[in-house]
């Protein structure tokens, strides 16, 4: 790949692209709100507005910097302003990424990688307009004729995807894997055991941050050891 090409127009664009439609995105998004209030002068009370902001951002406010430094590597800037726009980031996105990456056999963090991880969450936008509107036309009757043992599966699903999604890295990665899961799984722990009690708003936020951050801490500090290697 021309590294130079890459940098100087491919990366530009994609960026004054990825704004553009960004602006237009969120525009659109507002819209119906904009219209409610100007155009026909519904305007809440300060007093529940305000309630309900601050539930949304005690609820919501951790992603807006959890999932652009965790997904971020994976998805590349393409990919970013790609997943942003037409969200199911973590539970579709990512995975098609992983899933292109994987069957490519190429790196996380390259420039191949941000090309392909782009290609394989392109493919997943399609995919994922076709099977929603299959899914609005005739998914809500399918559903309800299953019978509620089906149903009851179809909640691990979830769980099941990012599994297997760590699973695929864990075996390109096992060191950062293993203390991954182990700071994963001891937050959740000491969560339980109310040792995250004292954090404000929701306890459950450090079992967010810290298999993050604490993975990230201590793979740069094996890497300055010398303990683990990145391959070119």
């Amino acid at each position: 790949m021309n590294k130079n090409y890459y940098d100087n127009v491919y990366i530009p664009e994609i960026v004054k692209a990825g704004k553009f439609t960004g602006w237009v995105g969120m525009i659109l998004i507002f819209a119906p709100v904009l219209v409610v209030t100007f155009f026909y002068g519904v305007i809440p009370d300060k007093e529940p507005l305000m309630i309900a902001i601050v539930a949304q951002l005690s609820i919501n406010a951790i992603w807006w910097v959890v999932e652009p430094i965790s997904f971020f590597p994976i998805l590349g800037i393409p990919g970013t302003y790609i997943s942003c726009l037409s969200g199911n980031t973590s539970n579709l996105r990512i995975p098609c990424a992983a899933a292109a990456l994987k069957a490519t056999d190429i790196k996380v963090g390259t420039q191949e990688g941000s090309i392909i991880s782009t290609i394989g969450i392109c493919a997943s936008v399609f995919v994922n307009i076709i099977l929603l509107s299959i899914g609005v036309s005739v998914g809500s009757s399918l559903l309800s004729n299953l019978p509620k043992e089906v149903t009851n599966v179809l909640n691990f699903l979830l769980p099941s995807l990012f599994g297997a999604v760590f699973a695929q890295f864990a075996i390109d990665d096992p060191k950062n894997a293993l203390v991954g899961i182990t700071i994963g799984v001891g937050s959740l722990v000491a969560y339980n055991n109310g040792l995250f009690n004292w954090f404000p708003i929701d306890p459950f936020i450090p079992t967010i941050f810290l298999p993050i951050f604490g993975t990230l801490v201590i793979a740069r500090i094996m890497y300055a050891k010398g303990w683990l290697k990145i391959e070119e």
